[in-house]
């Protein structure tokens, strides 16, 4: 049989337009391919060259190629893994957060971490730690000095907006409860 007919045998089995030929860089072998890149006759010649890696997330076993293993520094089994391990410090270009344009600090954070978020406000983030739970959607975090980078939680306080857009201190709320409902308060308190 000639090359011309081994090649035509194959496009008629494959249903192929296109095949290609090489030599193998690593036993020298003859081979046809569909894909015009491929420099091995078989896998098992292709596995000569590279290494069996961990995934740095998910710690799976996955084979790389030599230049895949000399470019990257840390390597993952898929482009899922990446974007879940390189959040908030596992990222190559964190630096301690981002002030927003409207002056706030501001974390990129797992989605795991509770709510569907990808960014979070630091004000917010110290104020659910010191309640020990997350904050509700009208609950709002206020900087008593005006400076929206400074997030110590003595600079911060929380307060309830339902309607108003200004707000008031939660613990004027108690505050006035306390005062003018005594009895009602007294009652809840027990």
């Amino acid at each position: 049989m000639t090359f011309k007919q081994i090649v035509n045998n194959i496009r008629k089995r494959n249903g192929l337009t296109r095949i290609y030929s090489g030599i193998c860089n690593f036993c020298g072998k003859d081979f046809f391919h569909t894909h015009k890149r491929t420099s091995c006759c078989s896998q098992e010649c292709g596995q000569k060259r590279g290494a069996f890696i961990k995934c740095v997330n998910c710690k799976k076993q996955k084979w790389k190629a030599p230049k895949v293993i000399l470019r990257a520094k840390n390597h993952y089994c898929s482009d899922y893994c990446k974007r879940i391990y390189e959040i908030g410090e596992n990222s190559p270009s964190f630096k301690g957060g981002y002030i927003s344009h409207h002056g706030y600090r501001v974390f990129n954070v797992p989605k795991s971490s509770g709510k569907n978020r990808t960014i979070a406000f630091e004000h917010r983030l110290i104020m659910e730690k010191i309640l020990g739970r997350t904050l509700k959607n009208y609950e709002r975090v206020h900087h008593r000095n005006g400076i929206r980078s400074d997030n110590r939680p003595e600079n911060l306080e929380l307060w309830t907006v339902r309607k108003d857009p200004c707000g008031q201190r939660v613990s004027d709320i108690l505050k006035f409860v306390k005062d003018n409902y005594h009895n009602e308060y007294m009652s809840l308190c027990k």
